[in-house]
C-alpha cells in the first residue's frame, strides 16, 4: 500500500527505497510510471532483478542519481537493457558498490548508457580489473569524482587510463579488507599518481590509504595540487610527515589555519 501511494506522488523528485525487501518489478513499474519527474532514486540493498532494471531503463527519463549499492540479484543482462532503453541516459551519479557480479561486459554497458556521469562509486568490488576501468574511461569522459575503496587488483594500467581522459576533483583509493592483501595487492605506483596529478590539477580531495608501493616521489606529485584541501595517505609512505613539509609550501590555504606549525 505504501509503495502504491508513492506512485501517486507525481511531483516526487527524490525517492529512497533502500532495504525495502518487498520491492519487485510490478510495484517498481507502478511507482516509476507515476513519478515522471524523479531525479534521485536509491535502491540500495534491495532484490531488484534484470526485469526491474529493464523497467528503470524505459521509465526514468529525468533521473540524475541512482544507487544500486549491494544489489546482487541482477546481472550484466540487466545493464544491457540500460544501454538500449530510452531512460537513465542523463545520470550524473551512479553507485554500484558491492555489485561484484558485474563483469567487463556489464561495465561496457554502463559506459555506453551513462556517458554523462560525473561521479561514480565502485567501492567493495574486489573483482574489478583494469579492463573494467578502461571500458568506463572510454565513454565516461566528464567524470570528476571516482571512488574505488577495496579494489585491490587495479594496477597502474587502470589509473593511467583515468589520467589520459578525465580531469578529477576527487579520488578515493583504499584497500579496506585485509583478507584480500596478497602479494601484489597494492599495485598503484608513483608513475600512476604522477599522471593523475598532472591531468587533474583541480583535485581537492585525495584519499589513498594503504597504497604501500607509493614512495616519496608521490608526495612531490601531490605538491603540485594547489587546490588540494583533503589528503589521506595513511599507511602509504613511511616518514611522510617530514616530506610533507616540503610539499605544503606549494599548497594554497586562503583563510584556513596553517596546515602545520613549527616551533
Amino acid at each position: 500500500m505504501i509503495l502504491r501511494t508513492a506512485g501517486q506522488c507525481r511531483n516526487l523528485q527524490e525517492l529512497d527505497l533502500s532495504e525495502c525487501s518487498h520491492l519487485n518489478t510490478v510495484n517498481m513499474k507502478m511507482i516509476l510510471e507515476g513519478c515522471s519527474s524523479l531525479l534521485q532514486l536509491n535502491l540500495a540493498f534491495t532484490h531488484i532483478t534484470n526485469a526491474t532494471i529493464r523497467v528503470l531503463s524505459s521509465c526514468c527519463l529525468t533521473l540524475r542519481s541512482r544507487s544500486l549499492t549491494y544489489c546482487t540479484s541482477f546481472s550484466d543482462k540487466g545493464l544491457q537493457y540500460r544501454s538500449t532503453g530510452k531512460g537513465c541516459h542523463r545520470l550524473t551519479y551512479l553507485d554500484l558498490s558491492g555489485c561484484s557480479q558485474i563483469s567487463v561486459d556489464g561495465f561496457t554497458y554502463v559506459a555506453e548508457a551513462c556517458s554523462s556521469l560525473q561521479q561514480i562509486v565502485l567501492d567493495d568490488l574486489p573483482t574489478m580489473t583494469d579492463t573494467c576501468v578502461q571500458v568506463l574511461m572510454s565513454k565516461c569522459r566528464v567524470l570528476t569524482a571516482i571512488f574505488l575503496l577495496d579494489s585491490p587488483y587495479l594496477s597502474d594500467v587502470a589509473f593511467k587510463a583515468m589520467a589520459e581522459v578525465i580531469s578529477l576533483t576527487k579520488i578515493q583509493i583504499e584497500v579496506l579488507n585485509c583478507a584480500f592483501c596478497i602479494s601484489g595487492n597494492n599495485r598503484m605506483m608513483d608513475s600512476s599518481l604522477k599522471a593523475l596529478c598532472r591531468s587533474s590539477l583541480k583535485l581537492s580531495e585525495v584519499q589513498m590509504s594503504d597504497c604501500t608501493r607509493l614512495t616519496d616521489a608521490s608526495l612531490k606529485s601531490l605538491g603540485s595540487l594547489t587546490k588540494l584541501c583533503n589528503l589521506n595517505i595513511s599507511g602509504c609512505i613511511k616518514q611522510a610527515a617530514l616530506k610533507l613539509q616540503h610539499c605544503v609550501q606549494h599548497w594554497k590555504h586562503s583563510d584556513d589555519d596553517a596546515p602545520y606549525s613549527q616551533d
